[in-house]
């Protein structure tokens, strides 16, 4: 069990549920270090049962064996001793404390299991924001201080394993906060091996950001403090910034601030815990702009812009673009010499925001096209990010300064789209920069429709996407091929757009769309199956004459069983001759409940791909398709000529996301059509 791990634990035994590092932004891959809890941890301490406990005479607050719990804890005053038994079970404390102070927690002395290696820590919790801090006891490691952040109410918890016991005694001291002169802008060293926690001091000589960052695993590569950054505004008594975890696969933390010109300011280095090497890097610097709300820009606008170089992360300008619905708009960057411009689009409100697309710069310019569906019921505000385009990738240097200037204008944009109504080749050109082509397709009643792009621009230079624009023009786009199919009983216009994925465009990107309609309808009288057991891989398939139709079961539980790597799949196998063209379609298999706050067992996400004769190697992959009768499905059809005769493999399975937490997949009842005698390319 590594520290970190442990930390978890006497967390988790709190009322509130935390991640790993006390913040949303937990990195995947935790640092970790040995423990040792075993039988042999701690020393005998022969104390007689009948007798009180040697620590009980030297604290304010002896608890005993008693266990309680977060709702009821023990009401202590800071300053106090502390002591108790613990018999595996943590014991709660709660005590009142003033933000802008910190408090001072020492662990006095512990016997039995407790003072073994790495047996023993107490958690500090603020209650206003359920927020949890740590510190582990170990010989030369008794001591820690926490910044208080928040008036009212904190827990403090030590807390050992469920099969160890032994006695402590904690001493609690308020500090005053002792702050320091940084080096502004630049970088400060520091270190808090013994347990202290940093305060330095910036008096604000401009309206602007104030930006910090430590520097402390990223130092040590066998793994440093996992630190955690706090603004505090002086005059206002509250804390205005903070972070625990920036960035993937560290836990060093970045903060922004926004900071008024005369106030004074103090930057708080503290830490998640106190099980690692106390050196860290601070740096910081201030500056003008940068962390206001984005500038809101419509049509017709014309804004112009600079990107600076930082220390602390990279200059991004922000524009806020409404779009209502069957609005569609060109956003267009023409930069300096210097700058290479690069935009980002996100939706949803600051802290929940998704990124939408992004472009990328031909020749020093970059656009977007932004739209919002004709058919949706309202508008939707995008945020538009525009930087350098090394300020945008992994890891970046940034980039910028004197020569980094931009001009952004946006403009009304109109559709113009070519009518598809039956199978053809269309002939595109995207002539610049956020260019689109539209195309409303006109799907037959139960017919398939497949779209393809076909070219012969490299693909550094162009990668085009198929986007079905009913929602926004940005999304769901499908690579370069995408599936529409109309289950109505009457014909039904989806528009979708081509566009390249990076929103490149120049007079020699050119394409042809080839569209491919097919009718879709079942044969009547088709053979019906029904499987229920995974058929995981090829040589499990079960053999099924066409036309069919097949209700199928996607079991993740029973998959495992059998392997606990697998995916729950099932396995067909057809055979088909030359020329045939080849139909399958999933949907419910199933019917929808009445009650909708019941589960619907028939919503399966199917993914239906298509192999030869060997089994594994894949000819094709439908995942989705344009035109679901119900928003809440995400099923799955196909169209294709067959160029050999023999014997093919089709699988269904679900969509599977993994986590932290594991791998879900979308398990459930399925129904799949699959036929050729019937199908007619409808010209």
């Amino acid at each position: 069990m590594s520290r970190k791990l442990f930390a978890m634990l006497l967390v988790g035994l709190l009322s509130a549920s935390v991640t790993a590092c006390g913040g949303d932004d937990t990195p995947a891959d935790t640092p970790d270090t040995d423990v040792d809890a075993g039988d042999d941890a701690g020393e005998d301490t022969d104390t007689d049962p009948n007798e009180p406990h040697p620590f009980e005479d030297e604290v304010d607050v002896w608890m005993g064996d008693t266990a309680n719990s977060a709702d009821a804890p023990q009401a202590i005053e800071a300053g106090e001793t502390i002591g108790g038994e613990l018999v595996g079970a943590p014991q709660y404390y709660e005590l009142t404390l003033e933000a802008g102070t910190a408090l001072k927690v020492t662990v006095e002395a512990v016997d039995g299991d407790l003072a073994g290696e790495d047996t023993f820590g107490v958690t500090l919790q603020t209650v206003a924001d359920e927020g949890n801090r740590a510190l582990f006891y170990a010989e030369g490691a008794a001591s820690r201080e926490f910044f208080i952040y928040a008036d009212g109410s904190h827990l403090l918890v030590p807390s050992t394993g469920e099969e160890l016991s032994g006695a402590y005694k904690i001493t609690t001291e308020v500090v005053e906060l002792d702050p320091q002169e940084p080096t502004l802008p630049g970088v400060t060293e520091g270190d808090m091996s013994d347990g202290s926690i940093k305060v330095f001091e910036v008096v604000a000589d401009l309206d602007g950001t104030l930006a910090a960052e430590t520097s402390a695993q990223r130092l040590a590569p066998e793994g440093g403090v996992d630190t955690f950054l706090h603004v505090w505004d002086v005059a206002a008594e509250a804390r205005i910034a903070q972070n625990d975890d920036f960035g993937d696969g560290h836990y060093d933390s970045q903060v922004f601030a926004d900071i008024t010109n005369g106030n004074t300011y103090y930057v708080i280095v503290d830490a998640y815990s106190n099980d690692a090497d106390g050196l860290f890097e601070l740096t910081m610097e201030t500056y003008e702009g940068g962390s206001t709300e984005p500038v809101v820009i419509a049509d017709g606008a014309e804004e112009t812009g600079n990107i600076e170089a930082r220390l602390v992360g990279t200059d991004i300008k922000a524009y806020s673009l409404t779009v209502e619905p069957g609005e569609n708009f060109r956003v267009l960057v023409e930069a300096d010499d210097a700058l290479t411009p690069a935009i980002v689009a996100v939706s949803g409100p600051a802290g929940e925001e998704q990124q939408a697309g992004s472009s990328l710069p031909v020749e020093g310019r970059a656009g977007m096209y932004v739209g919002v569906g004709a058919d949706e019921e309202e508008g939707q505000t995008f945020t538009l990010y525009v930087s350098d385009e090394r300020n945008l990738t992994e890891d970046a240097e940034p980039v910028g300064g004197e020569g980094f200037g931009y001009t952004l204008t946006v403009e009304a944009a109109t559709r113009n789209a070519v009518s598809l109504e039956d199978s053809t080749s269309s002939a595109q050109v995207l002539a610049d920069v956020g260019n689109v082509t539209w195309f409303d397709v006109v799907v037959p009643a139960k017919s398939i429709v497949s779209l393809a792009v076909e070219t012969e621009v490299a693909e550094d230079d162009f990668t085009p996407l198929v986007v079905s624009a009913a929602y926004w023009t940005f999304s769901p786009a499908f690579g370069g091929e995408a599936v529409l199919y109309n289950d109505a009983d009457e014909a039904v216009t989806m528009p979708v757009l081509v566009r390249d994925a990076a929103f490149r465009g120049a007079a020699t990107t050119t394409y042809t769309l080839n569209a491919t309609f097919v009718d879709g309808t079942l044969p009547e009288g088709p053979t019906t199956y029904t499987f229920t057991d995974p058929l995981l891989t090829s040589a499990d398939a079960e053999v099924i004459e066409l036309p069919a139709q097949v209700f199928g079961m996607l079991d993740s539980e029973a998959a495992a069983a059998i392997d606990e790597e697998a995916t729950p799949v099932q396995f067909f196998s057809i055979d088909l001759v030359a020329g045939d063209v080849l139909v399958a379609r999933t949907s419910r298999g199933a019917e929808a409940p009445e009650d909708e706050e019941e589960d619907d067992p028939s919503t399966t996400d199917t993914i239906v791909r298509l192999f030869e004769g060997d089994g594994t190697t894949q000819i094709l992959e439908a995942d989705y398709y344009v035109g679901q009768a119900d928003a809440e499905t995400f099923f799955s059809a196909f169209s294709y000529e067959v160029e050999e005769d023999g014997t093919y493999f089709l699988s269904v399975e679900p969509y599977c996301s993994a986590s932290i937490f594991g791998v879900f997949c979308a398990d459930g009842e399925y129904r799949l059509d699959v036929f050729t005698d019937g199908a007619a390319v409808v010209e």
